[in-house]
């Protein structure tokens, strides 16, 4: 399958997972990601992990977001927001009958949206594992390092030093070639404009 190239509104075909970017830019408060996910009944979400440098704000539209921030669990309900802070072990998941739409502020962005779209596009792609994991070593770590995270249980400097390493590998054995497809992001213009 050839990779999506119009990154406004993408489905992952593996989980089932919806997004769409809605904002890319600088606000009063810096640098800003925005975007859109609609996550399918049960969907299991996003393992335990932390980010060192970035902060998600998330803030539900429609349905119960289910979230834990440092083992202290949360539904969010329409409406509903919070903010996770660099070093938090967060995840999210939809645990209800219904679909739930919320929308992520990722502060600062960095490589956040490669990231999205790497993940995403692999899955799209068929070149990842049934739980929507990158089947590649090499583009897990860079993945892993685009979105600035660590999971939650293990040390962090020894997932750093590891993540490094197997990304200077992958450079080393051209293992990004095949992601150039999803190394850039479309013109703002090309973003949905409004959170309808």
């Amino acid at each position: 399958m050839t990779p999506t190239t119009d990154w406004t509104a993408v489905v992952n075909s593996v989980t089932g997972d919806r997004m769409v970017f809605l904002h890319r830019g600088t606000d009063a408060e810096g640098d800003v990601l925005e975007v859109q996910f609609d996550l399918p009944p049960h969907a299991s979400g996003s393992p335990m992990h932390r980010h060192t440098r970035i902060s998600e704000r998330f803030e539900v539209l429609d349905g119960a977001l289910r979230l834990s921030v440092d083992g202290q669990g949360m539904t969010l309900l329409a409406g509903d927001s919070v903010t996770v802070t660099p070093g938090q072990s967060h995840r999210f998941l939809n645990e209800s009958n219904a679909w739930v739409t919320f929308i992520t502020e990722i502060r600062p962005p960095a490589r956040f949206e490669r990231f999205l779209r790497t993940w995403y596009g692999l899955a799209n792609a068929g070149h990842s594992t049934a739980a929507g994991v990158p089947r590649n070593v090499f583009h897990l770590a860079r993945c892993l390092q685009d979105a600035d995270l660590t999971f939650a249980g293990a040390p962090v400097l020894l997932q750093r030093v590891a993540i490094a390493a197997l990304v200077a590998i992958g450079h080393a054995v051209g293992s990004y070639a095949a992601l150039m497809d999803y190394d850039t992001a479309p013109a703002p213009s090309r973003l949905a404009s409004a959170r309808s």
